[in-house]
């Protein structure tokens, strides 16, 4: 069997995508099941050269006709750019790579068009329907927010084959457009493998501080972070908060963002609470991977997700996890078992949690060492990569039928 994978991006340490790490570990776990695959990636960052990696940008762009489609159907042209991308992408792949089937995000709709095109069976995986990450952004509800929203969701009911992170997601999806996908799987995104040499524990970790890892954005939740930080860090004097991530700015919903800087200054109005906030950006995987490890909790407050990466990989770590209820995270995380849950988009409820796994460490470190146990045996790159062969080998045979 021989796969291709659309990704917004590679290399995964480059990019901060959550689809980007879930292609590269599904590829891993996929080679050692003896299939072979290639990646059309839309950009790729930095110089290295893989063969395995097509790189989109590198190629001609079709400026004229995508200044002519633009100008003929302007609500429609990111559907046309991706597609047309893709099929490209696929063109220059066969000659020397002859995929059986490919898959790619439902973004834009854009999966429709290249089925049609294509040759080859494609698989529609749920990463992220914009009528739901556009909401959690805070994305203005405009014309052109409904029309991608129309037509991801018509995208998704021609589909062939769908694939879906978790449960939640794809009840969502089946109740808003009201389409039964009867051949759709919940198969989850894999985990990082972690040696237990590497992972976090109670007696090397720093007790003073506190790791998020996600963009500063309303769907990420970075601003509740800050809030319920500046509340535990008032009564605890020595506790530091590093904020790991791109600062996209806070939207209001009305068409101004406000910068992280801007919102620690303007939310936190203790001096010395707000000079314990590390406002580190975008880190190589590297020094994410040692923070986690010195860490003593790990947060995680998106205000909605389809599946929570960063959860998964936390737990990878043994990381005690504190996390919102919310989406697919609630069917990764089980409050007291392998972490606690808060309310979605509630601070105070927020600050409640991380106190109480700060003040009880025998608490984090069962809940740290449970999620690592978990994050193997539900997430491991073997078990996924299983769960995901099986789902192509059926869609194959039903295509050769």
């Amino acid at each position: 069997m021989k796969v291709t994978f659309f990704s917004p991006c590679w290399p995964p340490e480059r990019c901060a995508n959550g689809i980007v790490p879930y292609v590269s570990r599904v590829r891993d776990g996929l080679r050692g099941l003896g299939v072979e695959s290639r990646v059309l990636a839309s950009s790729v960052v930095g110089d290295a050269h893989d063969p395995e990696i097509v790189d989109l940008d590198r190629y001609g762009s079709g400026a004229l006709v995508d200044r002519l489609y633009h100008r003929l159907h302007p609500r429609d042209f990111n559907t046309h750019w991706v597609a047309r991308e893709i099929l490209r992408g696929l063109r220059r792949l066969r000659r020397n790579f002859k995929p059986d089937l490919l898959e790619m995000e439902e973004s834009f709709g854009a999966c429709q068009k290249v089925a049609k095109r294509a040759g080859i069976p494609i698989v529609t995986r749920l990463h992220g329907p914009w009528y739901l990450n556009g909401a959690a952004l805070g994305v203005p509800e405009d014309d052109a927010f409904h029309r991608r929203v129309t037509l991801e969701g018509l995208a998704i009911a021609k589909s062939a084959a769908v694939t879906s992170p978790s449960q939640d997601l794809l009840d969502r999806v089946r109740a808003k457009y009201s389409i039964e996908l009867p051949r759709a799987a919940v198969i989850p995104n894999p985990a990082p493998l972690v040696p237990p040499d590497r992972r976090w524990s109670l007696e090397t970790c720093d007790p003073n501080l506190v790791l998020f890892v996600g963009r500063f954005d309303r769907h990420k939740g970075g601003d509740l972070v800050i809030d319920a930080f500046a509340h535990v860090a008032a009564t605890r004097p020595d506790l530091q908060l590093a904020f790991v991530g791109p600062d996209r700015g806070l939207d209001d919903g009305r068409g101004t963002s406000t910068g992280i800087r801007e919102y620690i200054e303007a939310r936190v109005s203790e001096p010395s609470v707000r000079s314990r906030i590390r406002v580190l950006g975008q880190l190589p995987y590297e020094e994410i991977e040692e923070l986690r490890r010195k860490a003593r909790a790990t947060l995680v407050a998106s205000r909605f997700e389809v599946f929570g990466m960063v959860v998964v990989e936390a737990l990878a770590f043994g990381c005690p996890v504190v996390a919102s209820r919310t989406g697919g995270i609630a069917e990764i995380v089980f409050h007291e078992r392998n972490g606690l849950l808060f309310e979605p988009g509630d601070p105070a409820d927020l600050a409640r949690s991380l106190e109480l796994m700060l003040a009880r460490p025998g608490l984090a470190a069962s809940l740290g060492a449970q999620g690592a146990v978990d994050a193997g045996v539900r997430f491991g790159p073997d078990v996924v990569a299983t769960q995901t062969k099986r789902y192509y080998e059926t869609l194959l045979e039903r295509a050769r039928r």
